[in-house]
């Protein structure tokens, strides 16, 4: 989800603000309805298991997870844009990707 083929990770603009490094909740919904085949209902519960298992949340904390233009941000991408501290994103998506198997 985090690594090539995963969700779109980009500074966006809104509104004039800029939000580093985030994604769009509805590509994240589309992404694992198709990779995981399961339906959009299945696809917002497990988006909100991941926001309730802190490895994603909305750029403001304002939203749950939802299918729409909403941006939300991996955690390990909101401590690399506050320290510059760089991360092993293979080892991330692996284990973003064992929580998802779990949460099937």
């Amino acid at each position: 989800m985090r690594d090539k083929g995963g969700v779109t990770v980009k500074d966006r603009l809104y509104f004039l603000k800029k939000y580093p490094r985030c994604f769009v909740g509805q590509e994240a919904v589309e992404w694992l309805k198709n990779c995981l085949h399961i339906s959009t209902a299945e696809a917002l519960g497990i988006g909100q298991r991941l926001v309730n298992e802190k490895w994603i949340h909305h750029v403001c904390d304002e939203h749950y997870f939802e299918d729409g233009y909403l941006f939300d941000r991996f955690y390990v991408d909101e401590e690399n844009t506050k320290s510059g501290m760089g991360y092993d994103y293979l080892f991330v998506n692996s284990l973003i990707i064992s929580t998802i198997s779990l949460l099937e």
